[in-house]
């Protein structure tokens, strides 16, 4: 989402290195996408949610240059998401509108957080063939203090997902899930959460 790579502080913060360093420098916010972005599989989910190193670098630097951690180039992230005309402000982005509303199905509606409406949305883009997946966090059955990300392919799947976490869930690191993968996928986060300029709910035009 940046054009060219960035200076990793100076070169302290580079590839595998960069990431341990911002752990142990306390910056680590545990929301997966070092582990979710490395091509070569070079972090896994540790302890606690945060990475460690399982493989070895390839020294694309790629993992640095998503950590919202070291830092976020938010004119360049909010002009990968509303396009080019966007120009940095609120940090939820422009709003175009804001309705209230709740799902029809009586069984996501009652059973689901706040009417089940972003449930009823993505049940909507999968059969209707607009996404073939969505990025939600489900418990960790490993812990249940903690939630993990999964992509969600089928309705039993995302009513599964449904209602909020309140607790620590590397789940970006589900994006390694998709590599190769030519369908649109929805990803689900909460506005405040992560270092995404506003909504809880955008479509990835294609995994790559």
């Amino acid at each position: 989402m940046t054009s060219g790579k960035r200076s990793s502080g100076n070169g302290r913060y580079r590839d595998v290195e960069g990431i341990l360093r911002i752990v142990r420098d306390g910056l680590c916010h545990r929301c997966g996408a070092c582990i979710g972005i490395c091509p070569a599989g070079t972090f896994d989910v540790g302890p606690s949610g945060y990475p460690v190193q399982v493989g070895k670098c390839v020294e694309c630097d790629k993992c640095v240059q998503v950590c919202s951690g070291f830092e976020v180039d938010y004119p360049a992230l909010g002009a990968a998401v509303f396009g080019n005309a966007y120009r940095y402000g609120p940090a939820l982005g422009p709003v175009k509108a804001a309705y209230v509303g709740h799902a029809l199905d009586e069984e996501i509606r009652w059973k689901r957080a706040s009417g089940g409406l972003i449930t009823q949305l993505l049940v909507h883009l999968l059969e209707s063939g607009r996404i073939t997946g969505a990025l939600v966090v489900v418990p960790n059955p490993d812990d249940p203090a903690m939630a993990k990300g999964t992509i969600a392919r089928s309705r039993e799947e995302l009513l599964a997902a449904a209602q909020s976490k309140y607790t620590t869930s590397p789940s970006l690191a589900a994006l390694r899930e998709l590599r190769g993968e030519k369908g649109r996928i929805a990803v689900v986060c909460a506005a405040l959460g992560n270092s995404f300029p506003g909504g809880v709910l955008f479509c990835l035009p294609k995994a790559s």
